[in-house]
């Protein structure tokens, strides 16, 4: 009976321990998702700030061929006034 009785109390030391185990990787398990989620926002600003990028990038560009444009009509227009 003694050694019954050694063996559960040894076996509910194992159980124990296997259970705080566990309550230690659910907490990282919750640690770890809500690292995740934090990244995932961050994730979607950056593509945010990407597509805003991309944009003004494009109007910039068809700013500069109009600025160009106009410059090459004043030269042609002051070549034609000079000729």
């Amino acid at each position: 009976m003694k050694k019954a009785v050694e063996m559960v109390k040894a076996e509910k030391t194992r159980h124990v321990g296997e259970v705080t185990g566990l309550w230690v990787a659910h907490a990282d398990f919750e640690n770890l998702q809500g690292k995740v989620e934090s990244l995932g926002k961050h994730l979607d600003g950056a593509k945010a700030a990407e597509q805003l990028a991309v944009e003004c990038a494009l109007k910039t560009n068809e700013m500069a061929e109009n600025l160009h444009k106009e410059v090459d009509a004043e030269r042609e227009s002051s070549v034609a006034l000079n000729a």
